[in-house]
C-alpha cells in the first residue's frame, strides 16, 4: 500500500509541475510567448518560481490536506483549533536558517551568467531583495503575532518562534517571481505583505478546519500568488506602479492569467490524485496508530 501511494505521488510530481515549467520556463511555453501589444511582447514573468514552484506545491498541499482532514483532536467540538505539540524549537530555527541561505544560493544561481559587469549588478540586486524580503517577512509576522496573542501567554514563545520562521519563508517566497526585477524598497514591502499575508491565510484555512501542520499552504500558495501579482506592479520595467501604460495592463493582465492556469491545473489534477488514493484507503493511517503517532509527538 505505502509502495502504491509513494508510486503515484512520484508520479504527479513528475506530471504537475513539468507541464507548469513548460509553460512558463521554456521558449515553447504559451505563458513565456506571451502577447504582442503595441510591438513589445508581454511574457509571464517569474524569475525564480513564486508561481511555477511555490504556487503549484501550495496548491497541491491544500488539496492534499482537505481531503486527507483533520489529526484527531485537532480541533475542538466547536470548531476552534487545539494546539499540538511535536515541534522542537531548536530543529525549527536550524530548519529556517538552512532553508534562509539555501534560498541565497538558489537565487542567485537562477541568474546564470556572471561574464560582464552587469550580471553582477544584476546578481547584487538578487541577494540584497532575498535578504530584504526575508527578513521583512519575519518582522511582520512577529509584530503581528506578538499583537494578537499580547493578552494570552499559553505557547506564545513557540507561536512567536513559528510565526518568525514562516513569516521569513513566506516572504523569500514571495520575492521568488521580482527578484531580479524590483527595487531594494519593493523587495522590503513585498516581503512584509508576504509576511502578514501568511498569517491571513493562516487563520482562513483554520476556520474551514483545514489541518496544516507546517503550515505549507499559508506560505507557499498564499505568499506565492503575492510575489507573482506583487511582479506586476513593481517591476522597474514593466510595473504598473512606474508604467501606468496599456503594455504594463497587459502585463499585470498576462501575469494573473498564469497565475490562474497554474491554480487550475495542479489543483484539477491534484483532485485526481488525492481523490484516488482517498477513495482506495491509502491516505489514512488507522485510528489506533494515528493516536499512538499523536502520543509520540506530545512526548518530545
Amino acid at each position: 500500500v505505502d509502495r502504491f501511494s509513494s508510486n503515484l505521488i512520484c508520479w504527479a510530481r513528475g506530471f504537475v509541475h513539468p507541464v507548469v515549467a513548460h509553460w512558463a520556463w521554456t521558449e515553447e511555453g504559451w505563458l513565456s510567448k506571451g502577447v504582442d501589444v503595441e510591438n513589445v511582447t508581454v511574457a509571464y514573468n517569474d524569475f525564480a518560481g513564486s508561481g511555477v514552484v511555490h504556487v503549484t506545491g501550495g496548491a497541491v498541499a491544500l488539496i492534499g490536506a482537505a481531503v486527507l482532514g483533520p489529526r484527531i483532536g485537532r480541533f475542538d467540538d466547536s470548531g476552534k483549533p487545539v494546539h499540538m505539540g511535536g515541534k522542537t524549537a531548536t530543529m525549527s530555527a536550524l530548519g529556517g536558517f538552512i532553508l534562509f541561505f539555501g534560498f541565497l544560493l538558489f537565487m542567485s544561481g537562477r541568474h546564470r551568467s556572471m561574464w560582464e559587469v552587469e550580471d553582477g549588478l544584476i546578481f547584487g540586486r538578487i541577494t540584497i531583495n532575498t535578504i530584504l524580503a526575508g527578513s521583512a517577512g519575519a518582522i511582520a509576522s512577529l509584530i503581528l503575532v506578538t499583537f494578537i496573542n499580547r493578552k494570552n501567554r499559553v505557547h506564545r514563545d513557540q507561536q512567536q518562534l513559528v510565526a518568525t520562521l514562516n513569516g521569513c519563508l513566506a516572504g523569500l517566497v514571495a520575492i521568488c517571481a521580482g527578484a531580479s526585477s524590483v527595487e531594494g524598497y519593493a523587495a522590503f514591502i513585498i516581503g512584509i505583505i508576504a509576511g502578514l499575508s501568511y498569517r491571513v491565510w493562516t487563520k482562513v484555512i483554520l476556520k474551514y478546519q483545514v489541518d496544516d501542520p507546517l503550515e505549507s499552504v499559508s506560505v507557499h500558495l498564499g505568499a506565492g500568488i503575492w510575489g507573482v501579482i506583487a511582479e506586476g506592479f513593481f517591476s522597474t520595467e514593466r510595473g504598473l506602479l512606474y508604467n501606468w501604460t496599456r503594455v504594463s495592463v497587459m502585463h499585470l493582465m498576462w501575469t494573473l492569467a498564469g497565475l490562474a492556469a497554474i491554480v487550475a491545473w495542479t489543483a484539477a489534477t491534484s483532485a485526481i490524485l488525492f481523490g484516488i488514493l482517498h477513495t482506495f484507503n491509502l491516505l489514512h493511517l488507522s485510528r489506533a496508530d494515528e493516536l499512538r503517532d499523536l502520543e509520540r509527538s506530545e512526548e518530545r
